[in-house]
């Protein structure tokens, strides 16, 4: 995937969040979804993260942050930054699955603040994910996504990034974001969300 800014002549440049394919021995590119109304900053995050950079800014040149709790291996996490910033119960309550489902499915794309929601999925553990969070091969996950971004919807894709530390980076960066790692890399500067009032190392998490 990467960034393209297509001039306008009498309007602000187009930003479209396009990926390159092959068809009949030609390559080829699509857009996947329109990145214009979305803050500049947040936009050059992305940017930098597809190029397989960190994010610029103040969070990115402090220390490491300690693991305040440590968690089983292997099962995946939902993470979010500031959830109280944006509106919803306090962060113990978290999200309940149809909720999550929600916002990974585009139904929901903005917090009650009205920050918009930006969607992280990480490659390594994306098949994992849609098929506990959503009962869907990935597949099946990228399909359903075309078919949003050829309805004209206005829901943004997930932004894949290359490494669990951009993940972090990136939701911890912006207020909206929301993404998924195992569940032991999280740290301090991501808040763990619980799914159905569950936490990773529970019984009967529902992210394994």
């Amino acid at each position: 995937m990467f960034i393209d800014t297509i001039p306008n002549r009498k309007s602000p440049p187009a930003v479209l969040l396009r990926e390159s394919y092959r068809e009949g021995g030609r390559v080829k590119k699509r857009t996947l979804a329109n990145l214009s109304k979305l803050p500049q900053a947040l936009i050059e995050g992305i940017a930098g993260l597809l190029d397989g950079g960190k994010v610029a800014g103040k969070r990115a040149a402090e220390p490491g942050f300690e693991i305040v709790r440590s968690l089983p291996h292997g099962h995946v996490a939902a993470v979010q930054a500031m959830i109280r910033k944006l509106g919803l119960n306090q962060p113990e309550n978290g999200l309940a699955t149809e909720d999550l489902r929600h916002l990974y499915l585009g139904v929901r794309t903005a917090f009650p603040n009205r920050a918009p929601v930006l969607l992280v999925a990480l490659p390594t553990l994306r098949e994992r994910f849609y098929a506990a969070a959503l009962g869907m091969q990935d597949a099946q996950f990228r399909r359903y996504w075309m078919g949003l971004v050829f309805s004209g919807d206005s829901a943004l894709p997930p932004v894949e990034v290359g490494t669990v530390d951009a993940v972090k980076q990136l939701v911890a960066r912006h207020p909206g974001a929301v993404g998924f790692i195992d569940a032991a890399a999280a740290d301090a500067s991501v808040k763990v969300i619980t799914i159905d009032g569950l936490r990773p190392d529970e019984p009967g998490y529902p992210l394994r």
